[in-house]
C-alpha cells in the first residue's frame, strides 16, 4: 500500500445538481456534486461498499464539480487535494473470474489526527415499497449468470446499468450490483433481462419481522434452566439477535450479525432470545419436561434495527453457519412471496447437508407461510395432545405440531416460532 500526494486539476463550478451522485465502473468513476461536504461525497463511495476513513478535520471541506469516466484513483486524488489519501484494492474471486474492485479510501490532513471511520456508524437497510407491495433494497439487483458466460458479460452488464459489485454470494453463485444513482431497479432488471449470459435477475428482496411477537425482557432470567450439560451438537438460529444478558451463556456461541457483519448483536424485540434459549433446551414450552442436555446455539442477526432484513443477509448468513459446520437452522420468520433466489440458496444449502425448520405461521389458516412450505424445509405448526393450536397455521405443507406456549422472563407468549426451536433441539438430540 502506498501514500499519495496529488495535485489538483481544475474543479468545475457553478453546477446546479443537489447532492453528490457518483457512479462507478470498473475502475472508472463519474461524480457530480455542487458545495457538497467531503463527508457527503465520500457517504456515496460507502454506499458502493467502498470502506472510507476520513479525518474528522476535513470532513466539511466543500466539494464542487464534475468528472465523466476518469480513473478512481485520479477522482480521489482530487478530492483529497492537498491532503494525503491511500486507495486500496482487492481482487475479489467470482464464479465467472478475478474482479478487481476498490475497497478503501483514507483521506487524511496534516499532523497526529485520529481518522473517522464513516461506517462505524449503525447500518440500517434502505428499503423501498413497489407497486405490487412488495419490497426491495434501493438501488440494488441480485444477478445470476448461465454456466459458461465470462467476465465479459458481467462488465457489459455493469456497463448497462452504471453498476459495480458490491458483494459475490457463492453459493449459490449471484452477484449484488449497486446500479446507478437514479436507474429504477425495475429499469435495471430489464437492462439485466436483456444481457447475454445473465440466466435471472430479481431485486434485493426486503421482509420485515413486523408479526414476530415482541418478547420483553427484564433480565430476572425465570423460566430459565441453566443446569445443563453442554452438548456438542449446535443449531444456528436465524431471527432477531440475542439480548447481551444471554450471550455469555455456555452454550451460546459468538453471536453473527448479517445485516453488519462484525458488528455487536443485539435484540431489541427480544423475540429471537427467546428462540434461541428455546433451541439451546434452557427454555422449555408448556408441557415439556425439563432438559438435562444443552445444545450450542448460533444467534444470528438477520433483521436490523428497523426490522428488516434482505436476500442478500440471508443468503450470506447460510453460507456463515455452513462454513461454522453448523448444518441445522431454526428461521422463526416468513413472507407472502416466494422468492425464486432464495428456493435456489435454499437448495444449494440442502446439498451442504443443511437441515432447515421453519415456524408455519400464526394466522391460523391453512398452508405454511413461505418458505417454511418449501419442499425444502421442514415446516413446524403448534400443537400438542389435545390438537392444532388456535393460531398456527395448518394443513398438508406443515409436517409436524410441537408446543408453542412458553413461560419466560414472567410472561407467556405463543406462537410456531416457538414451537420450531423445540423441533429443532429434540432433533438435534438424535443426531
Amino acid at each position: 500500500m502506498k501514500v499519495y500526494t496529488g495535485c489538483f486539476v481544475g474543479l468545475l463550478v457553478g453546477l446546479c445538481c443537489e447532492g453528490a451522485v457518483l457512479q462507478l465502473q470498473g475502475d472508472k468513476a463519474s461524480l457530480r456534486a455542487n458545495q457538497e461536504p467531503l463527508r457527503s461525497v465520500l457517504a456515496s463511495f460507502e454506499a458502493q461498499g467502498i470502506r472510507v476513513v476520513l479525518d474528522p478535520t476535513l470532513a466539511e471541506n466543500k466539494i464542487s464539480g464534475e468528472w465523466n469516466q476518469i480513473p478512481i484513483a485520479r477522482l480521489v486524488e482530487q478530492l483529497a487535494y492537498p491532503n494525503n489519501y491511500v486507495v486500496s484494492w482487492k481482487q475479489m474471486e467470482t464464479p465467472l473470474g478475478i474482479l478487481d474492485q476498490m475497497s478503501r479510501i483514507v483521506i487524511m490532513g496534516e499532523g497526529e489526527i485520529e481518522v473517522e471511520v464513516l461506517t462505524e456508524k449503525r447500518k440500517t437497510l434502505d428499503v423501498v415499497q413497489a407497486e405490487d407491495g412488495s419490497h426491495y433494497i434501493r438501488g440494488e439487483i441480485l444477478v445470476g449468470f448461465e454456466e459458461g458466460s465470462s467476465m465479459k458479460e458481467l462488465k457489459a452488464l455493469l456497463n448497462r446499468v452504471g453498476g459495480t459489485v458490491v458483494e459475490v454470494i457463492d453459493p449459490p453463485g449471484l452477484y449484488r450490483i449497486k446500479i446507478q444513482d437514479g436507474m429504477p431497479v425495475e429499469e435495471a432488471l430489464a437492462e439485466a433481462q436483456m444481457s447475454l449470459g445473465v440466466k435471472k435477475a430479481e431485486p434485493n428482496h426486503a421482509f420485515s419481522n413486523d408479526e414476530m411477537p415482541l418478547v420483553s425482557l427484564s433480565g430476572a432470567s425465570s423460566g430459565v434452566n441453566l443446569n445443563l450439560e453442554v452438548g456438542e451438537r449446535a443449531i444456528a438460529v436465524f431471527d432477531s439477535g440475542i439480548d447481551p444478558a444471554y450471550q455469555n451463556l455456555p452454550f451460546m456461541l459468538t453471536a453473527y450479525n448479517a445485516i453488519d457483519p462484525g458488528a455487536a448483536v443485539d435484540d431489541p424485540t427480544g423475540h429471537g432470545t427467546l428462540v434461541s434459549m428455546i433451541a439451546a433446551g434452557a427454555v422449555v414450552p408448556e408441557g415439556m419436561p425439563p432438559n438435562e442436555e444443552s445444545v450450542r446455539v448460533l444467534p444470528v442477526a438477520l433483521f436490523d434495527a428497523n426490522g428488516w432484513t434482505s436476500s442478500e443477509a440471508l443468503f450470506s448468513a447460510i453460507n456463515y453457519a455452513l462454513d461454522q459446520g453448523i448444518t441445522r437452522f431454526n428461521w422463526s420468520f416468513g413472507t407472502d412471496d416466494r422468492i425464486p433466489f432464495i428456493e435456489e440458496a435454499i437448495h444449494q444449502a440442502v446439498n451442504r447437508g443443511a437441515d432447515i425448520i421453519i415456524a408455519a405461521g400464526n394466522n391460523g389458516e391453512a398452508g405454511s407461510v413461505y418458505p417454511a412450505s418449501s419442499p425444502l424445509t421442514e415446516s413446524i405448526g403448534s400443537g400438542d395432545q389435545k390438537g392444532i393450536s388456535p393460531w398456527s397455521n395448518y394443513g398438508d405443507d406443515v409436517d409436524a405440531y410441537y408446543p408453542g406456549k412458553v413461560y419466560f422472563d414472567g410472561k407467556w407468549h405463543y406462537g410456531t416460532s416457538f414451537s420450531a426451536p423445540l423441533a429443532a433441539y429434540l432433533k438435534a438430540l438424535q443426531d
